[in-house]
């Protein structure tokens, strides 16, 4: 609960300062810069799955430590990462050719800069996220994104363009490597294992092809909108889905960044590792479930109120895409089970099916979207809100008959759904009274309404599961014991 206290306090700082930066850098700049700047850093977020090499996961569930298996794991991602910043620096003309965006190449190679950078922090990160020691990081994270993000808004401000966007990406990069060698104690040392680094690369190769397999899922349709659509579109769908990704990030991720420690912990007591998955699912559909139905239900007003009109197009996309992520959201923590359990190969082959479905489906519907539904972007918006509902079972039925996991592990998402649908009822019927309203005012009475519609339910139908994670947040006042 600590560790939760600490990745909360980190995210929701973290999102509410990069939102407040997006706000601003949405009135100076327009779609096309934004789009951009989104195609470039596809590329450089592929490469920095690889750069890292997973080594992060293996450093959090290893049962036994030793410093020359942290100075290889540092050592092996630092060269690789410097390997593959060679290697996106010679292709990136070619990448700027075949996407008609020749503004992308020298992106491309300030850019890169972070892949050695995000490989070198990862370790020292990964040791304090191993004993749940989330505060240097939090701190880190928060402090170079206030910084970067004055920078960014500075630079637009004095007409740099989609340049304003890029610097605040390095800047975060560099702040942090920085920051988070400087808030610990861990230094690689030269001491360099050939034999480990197999172990390690042996590891490695699940867990990057899983985690590059995520990317391309996640990133894979900003490459397609970016070939077929064009770079302006990419802009519109970026903001689109930035509003269910902060919210993912805002909510699920809390959860996420702690359960892989804590799920390793146990993952030889079945019985406890049932309930601390049970426990994990459940805050985490506590917390995001009714953001994310919320978001949806505001959108309309939200964008144009926070953005700017010009950002219309992205209203109905950012709909669709942020209600189908609360059937996707609940299911985020299975992946940390897989690796607790000593199984990465299998969560590599379950995102493996569910990311070829889902770029068929975005595929298609980039060529055919424009002739059958007259916006392009609703029906990508579409082809993902599909592929959620029907790849959802896949998930939760080979937890149950691959790991054995019981299916109880879901008993409290009922409650929370009629919570959840309460809240909107209540939204949405009063947004038919509040059709006059001032945004800001409509806004700030659709929260508070809905706010208090959930919690209300929740206490009614959920009150055991509230009780214990209010015991648990109690806890976090008891001193830490050793």
């Amino acid at each position: 609960m600590r560790g939760v206290a600490w990745v909360a306090a980190d995210k929701w700082s973290n999102r509410l300062l990069s939102f407040t930066v997006l706000l601003v850098l949405a009135r100076l700049l327009g779609p096309g810069a934004f789009g951009t700047v989104a195609l470039a850093n596809v590329f450089v977020t592929l490469l920095g799955v690889v750069a890292a090499m997973g080594f992060g996961l293996y450093i959090q569930r290893a049962r036994t430590l030793t410093a020359t298996t942290t100075s290889t794991a540092f050592w092996v991602a630092l060269a690789v990462s410097m390997a593959l910043y060679g290697l996106l620096a010679v292709a990136a003309p070619l990448l700027g050719k075949f996407f008609d965006a020749p503004e992308i190449v020298p992106m491309l190679w300030v850019l890169g800069v972070v892949l050695p950078l995000g490989a070198a922090s990862s370790i020292p990160a990964a040791l304090l996220m191993r004993d749940l020691n989330m505060k240097p990081v939090a701190v880190q994270r928060v402090t170079s994104a206030v910084l970067a993000g004055v920078l960014a808004v500075g630079l637009a401000v004095a007409g740099a363009g989609a340049w304003a966007l890029v610097a605040q990406t390095v800047a975060t990069a560099v702040l942090g490597a920085v920051m988070i060698f400087a808030l610990t104690r861990w230094r690689p040392t030269r001491q360099f294992s050939w034999p480990e680094a197999k172990v390690l690369t042996g590891f490695s190769l699940s867990v990057v092809g899983n985690q590059l397999i995520h990317q391309l899922r996640d990133r894979g349709d900003e490459l397609l909108i970016g070939a077929i659509l064009g770079t302006e579109a990419l802009g519109f769908w970026a903001v689109a889905t930035r509003f269910l990704r902060t919210a993912i990030d805002v909510f699920t991720s809390v959860v996420l960044t702690v359960s892989l420690s804590s799920f390793s912990k146990v993952a030889d007591d079945r019985p406890r590792l049932v309930g601390a998955i049970r426990g994990a699912v459940s805050a985490s559909a506590l917390l995001v479930v009714p953001g994310l139905v919320a978001l949806a239900i505001v959108t309309p007003v939200l964008i144009p109120f926070a953005f700017g009109a010009q950002w219309e197009p992205a209203v109905i996309p950012a709909q669709i895409i942020t209600l189908a992520g609360v059937v996707n959201a609940i299911q985020w923590v299975d992946s940390n089970v897989w690796y607790a359990i000593g199984r990465p190969g299998m969560e590599l082959l379950l995102t493996a099916t569910i990311s070829g479905v889902h770029l068929a489906l975005v595929a298609g519907a980039c060529l055919l979207g424009a002739d059958r539904f007259g916006n392009a972007l609703v029906a990508v918006a579409l082809a993902v809100m599909i592929r959620m509902v029907i790849m959802f079972p896949l998930r939760f039925l080979t937890l149950r008959f691959v790991a054995g996991i019981p299916f109880r592990v879901y008993a409290d998402l009922w409650r929370i759904a009629v919570a959840a649908a309460s809240m909107a009822a209540a939204m949405w019927g009063a947004r038919l009274l509040l059709a006059d309203a001032r945004p800001l005012t409509f806004l700030l009475i659709e929260v508070v309404l809905g706010g208090m519609v959930y919690l209300g339910i929740v206490f009614l139908t959920a009150n055991q599961l509230t009780r214990r994670l209010v015991n648990d947040v109690r806890g976090l006042r008891r001193p830490r014991t050793a």
